[in-house]
């Protein structure tokens, strides 16, 4: 399973100096009446996307069965009320979070410079500070990478 959006802005809200925090730890309460689904990518035809396009979709990723989204019970209900075909995947994903949290190496807790130089950087979740980091280094190492802003991003966590 390879989580996106919903994991990073799960983590971020979940470190705190100690470590997690215990109410962000309680992940079935945090993902509220959401669901999260595998959506075959033969079910992903232009009707189902325009009947999504009413709701907010939240994209975890992809894997060889199809597109793992974050819905509302009532996106979910419009699905199976059109007949689509899906696997809901909450209780995997949750039993996978919760690993997460139980496993101490899953965040880096180095410096930021010294995660950003592991060679596990990839195999473990980053904080923003080590990821800036990797792209110092990167863009001080290489003609080929520069540092530039092209505009604004704002995160929106609910709490």
């Amino acid at each position: 399973m390879g989580s996106i959006k919903f994991a990073i802005w799960f983590l971020a809200q979940a470190l705190t100096v100690a470590g997690y925090s215990d109410a962000v730890k309680d992940v079935r309460g945090n993902l509220g009446a959401d669901r999260i689904i595998n959506l075959p990518y033969t079910a992903v035809t232009e009707s189902v996307r325009s009947l999504l396009d009413g709701f907010e979709v939240d994209e975890f990723g992809n894997t060889n069965l199809g597109t793992d989204l974050r819905l509302s019970s009532e996106a979910v209900a419009a699905l199976t009320l059109n007949g689509v075909e899906f696997s809901d995947t909450t209780e995997e994903w949750i039993q996978q979070f919760e690993r997460n949290f139980e496993n101490e190496a899953f965040v880096c807790q180095d410096s930021a410079e010294a995660c950003a130089t592991s060679a596990d950087f990839f195999l473990q979740y980053q904080r923003m500070d080590a990821i800036h980091a990797r792209f110092d280094n990167i863009s001080a190492s290489s003609p080929l990478a520069s540092i530039d802003s092209i505009g604004s991003s704002y995160e929106v966590c609910r709490l």
